[in-house]
């Protein structure tokens, strides 16, 4: 079963447009620059974008953005968030704009469909 990847996070007001293009484009780059060890690309999909809810209901907490990844298994997803060095090097540039609270993660296995 593909093990699905959410994350949630908040961008200060003061990103200017242009750092969050490159933000979110470098987050739908990692599909492609992550590899493992053998050089096989991983990671199934990647989408997702700016928030675009209706400003009067409040339901997505703050959050400014979403991605969705797909893995093909939870020893490709741990491989990601565990030892991927393209990924944690993602991660310590994207510190300047966003910081650990300002992060929410949930996975789970896509088991369910309707």
């Amino acid at each position: 079963m593909a093990i699905i990847h959410i994350i949630f996070f908040r961008v200060p007001s003061s990103i200017t447009p242009a750092e969050e293009k490159a933000l979110c484009d470098g987050v739908l780059s990692l599909k492609s620059a992550c590899r493992l060890p053998s050089g096989e690309s991983y990671i199934l999909s990647i989408t997702g974008g700016r928030d675009r809810s209706n400003a009067k209901f409040p339901y997505q907490k703050g959050f400014t953005h979403a991605f969705v990844f797909k893995f093909k298994s939870v020893a490709d997803r741990d491989y990601y968030m565990e030892a991927d060095r393209t990924h944690m090097e993602f991660l310590k540039a994207g510190e300047k704009w966003i910081k650990d609270e300002d992060v929410a993660v949930m996975d789970f296995e896509e088991e369910l469909s309707y």
